[in-house]
């Protein structure tokens, strides 16, 4: 008799804990974290012309009015296939529909940290998901 009964509260228990991860994932509310981390490594080729090339890299989920910028490359100077050492990591979440988005510049002013103040050389989008 006292195993039937532990064994009822083991499944009550489980039970609960059941709905209440439902009720988690019905208001948007987790506890854990269903993301994760993915390093890039960034490489170029075929560039028009000799650079000082520099990537910078941004992500936008489906909920996100505006794109975010999770990372920048270092700067290689004199390069048209630029192959960068310095990684980028970011957190990759499979239920959430994400977009990602490479930007090159060319820095023609190094003493100005803003891109705006760079030559931008072009971009690439693609949707990012679980192969």
């Amino acid at each position: 008799m006292g195993i039937a009964h532990a064994a009822t509260k083991s499944t009550d228990h489980f039970q609960i804990e059941e709905v209440n991860e439902a009720a988690a994932l019905a208001t948007g509310v987790q506890d854990r974290d269903l993301s994760s981390r993915v390093e890039l490594h960034v490489s170029c080729f075929d560039l028009r012309k000799k650079m000082m090339a520099r990537c910078v890299v941004y992500l936008k989920r489906s909920q996100d009015a505006k794109w975010a910028e999770v990372g920048k490359t270092e700067v290689i100077p004199d390069t048209s296939e630029p192959k960068f050492v310095k990684s980028i990591i970011v957190d990759f979440n499979f239920e959430v529909q994400q977009k990602i988005r490479f930007e090159m510049y060319n820095i023609t002013a190094p003493s100005n940290k803003k891109m705006s103040a760079q030559e931008f050389v072009g971009s690439a989008e693609a949707f990012w998901r679980k192969s």
